[in-house]
């Protein structure tokens, strides 16, 4: 039980961890400032609008990714029954789905490709952590909440340098 406990903590706070300044993203095409530090060259026009449309999925996905660890440590701390459980991480499944779909339809600037590429990948790999955790309602086996987890940080850290590329001033929790 103190195993599931603890798993359950270090999955719901990592994702977190992730997201910290700390994480270096990989570099793009940088020059230097007068500072010595790097800089990102200006968007494109198309570039811009890429990003504008990206930024519309990646603000849901984003507070969907925190929701579904915090719905870990809910379900633990708060003594929540599996059903209900089940249909938060049920809701967030569907969503990130929904969200890989709408990325499917967005316009990418050639430019883009690789940063897209990523992102579509980071949003598969969320849609699988939630398949994970759908798993352990199933079954209750904690290994599925820890496969999510390890899946889940991959993806958040994936997410960490595309928007490092398209929405560098974003605000990043510590």
């Amino acid at each position: 039980m103190f195993a599931t406990l603890a798993g359950l903590l270090i999955f719901a706070f990592l994702p977190i961890v992730a997201f910290r300044r700390e994480i270096k993203p990989e570099p793009v095409s940088q020059s230097s400032s007068a500072s010595g530090k790097a800089v990102l060259p200006a968007l494109t026009p198309d570039e811009e609008r890429y990003a504008v449309a990206l930024w519309e999925i990646h603000r849901d996905v984003t507070t969907s990714a925190v929701a579904m660890s915090f719905a870990g440590i809910a379900f633990k701390t708060e003594a929540s029954d599996a059903r209900t459980f089940e249909q938060r991480i049920g809701r967030l499944a569907t969503l990130f789905q929904e969200s890989e779909e709408r990325a499917r339809h967005v316009a990418v600037p050639t430019t883009m490709a690789e940063v897209h590429a990523r992102y579509a990948s980071a949003l598969s790999r969320y849609s699988e952590a939630a398949q994970e955790m759908l798993k352990f309602t199933q079954d209750g086996e904690p290994r599925h909440l820890s496969n999510a987890h390890e899946i889940s940080i991959s993806a958040s850290e994936d997410m960490l340098r595309v928007g490092d590329v398209l929405w560098p001033g974003q605000y990043k929790p510590h």
